[in-house]
């Protein structure tokens, strides 16, 4: 199973972009941006909740089965 599937399997919503940088905006007003590191272009994944820090996804094997998942939101629903 894909990351994007897992995520709207989970109804989460997903967001592509091809920005040379992405802004998180916290619920608390932090803003925290991760830059794209090739021309604008990365097929990296965050998981983020809008409470704790934007988090890379490691390991698409351990999120397919729903561990990375769980321990970034802390549920598998």
């Amino acid at each position: 199973m894909k990351v994007r599937d897992f995520a709207q399997e989970k109804r989460i919503d997903v967001i592509d972009t091809n920005q040379s940088s992405v802004v998180f905006k916290m619920k608390n007003g932090r803003e925290l941006v991760v830059k794209n590191t090739i021309q604008g272009i990365s097929s990296a994944v965050y998981m983020f909740d809008g409470k704790k820090e934007p988090q890379r996804i490691q390991d698409v094997a351990t999120f397919d089965d729903g561990k990375e998942f769980q321990r970034y939101f802390g549920t598998k629903n």
